[in-house]
C-alpha cells in the first residue's frame, strides 16, 4: 500500500484496502477479547471479587462465540452487505400482513446486530387487512454491516401460514403464501436493482 503506483489500479487498491481494514478489525477484536480474558483471570484470583465474576464471564463468553462464528463465515461474499427481498405472493391481505411482520422482524434483528437498513423499494397492499393494517406486497432492502450476508445467506424460502381471518370478508381470507430471499450486495446487483426501481 505504500508503493507509489499502488492507486494506479483503483479497483484493486480499494479491494486490498478493504481487506487490510477487515484484518485490522479482526486483530483488534482478538486483542480486546484477550485483554478481557486476562482481566477476568486476574479477578478470579481475588477472593473478594468471586461473586462479581458471573456477569462479565457471561458477556465475554457471548463475545467469543460471536467471534468464533464469524471465523466460519469465510465464503466469497460472507463479509459483504446484503440485499433482502420479501414477497407476499398470492395469499391476499393475510399474506401481505405476514410480509410486513417479517419486515419488522428483520428490522429488529438488524438493529440488534448494529446493522443499517435502507428500504430500496416497497409496494404496499390493499387497505382493510387484519386489524385495519395495510400489508406489504413486496419489499427490497439493503442491509449494511459486518458479515451481513454471511449471517443472512440461509434466509431463503417460502411458507403458507394458515390462520382464521377473524372479521374479514371471505374473499380476503386466503392462505398466506410469502417468500424471502437474501443475496450478497455486489455493485452489479445493487446497480441493477436501482435501475429497475427507477422505472417503476
Amino acid at each position: 500500500m505504500q508503493a507509489a503506483d499502488f492507486w494506479n489500479d483503483q479497483k484493486n487498491a480499494a479491494a486490498v484496502s478493504q481487506k487490510v481494514s477487515e484484518l485490522k478489525e479482526e486483530i483488534a477484536t482478538a486483542e480486546v477479547l484477550e485483554k478481557e480474558l486476562a482481566d477476568l483471570k486476574e479477578l478470579a484470583g481475588m477472593e473478594a471479587a468471586q461473586d462479581d465474576l458471573q456477569k462479565p464471564y457471561n458477556q465475554l463468553e457471548k463475545k467469543i462465540e460471536a467471534s468464533e462464528f464469524k471465523a466460519f463465515l469465510s465464503g466469497t461474499y460472507d463479509k459483504k452487505n446484503a440485499i433482502l427481498e420479501i414477497f407476499s405472493g398470492a395469499g391476499g391481505q393475510d399474506a401481505q400482513d405476514w410480509a410486513t411482520m417479517l419486515l419488522r422482524m428483520y428490522e429488529r434483528y438488524c438493529a440488534k446486530k448494529g446493522w443499517k437498513i435502507s428500504i430500496m423499494h416497497q409496494s404496499f397492499g390493499d387497505g382493510g387487512g387484519p386489524e385495519g393494517r395495510i400489508g406489504t406486497k413486496n419489499v427490497t432492502m439493503e442491509i449494511r454491516g459486518s458479515h451481513a450476508y454471511g449471517f443472512l445467506k440461509k434466509e431463503a424460502g417460502g411458507a403458507r401460514p394458515r390462520r382464521p381471518g377473524m372479521g374479514l370478508d371471505a374473499r380476503h381470507r386466503r392462505n398466506g403464501d410469502r417468500c424471502f430471499l437474501a443475496r450478497p450486495c455486489s455493485a452489479k446487483i445493487f446497480e441493477s436493482k436501482q435501475a429497475v426501481f427507477k422505472t417503476v
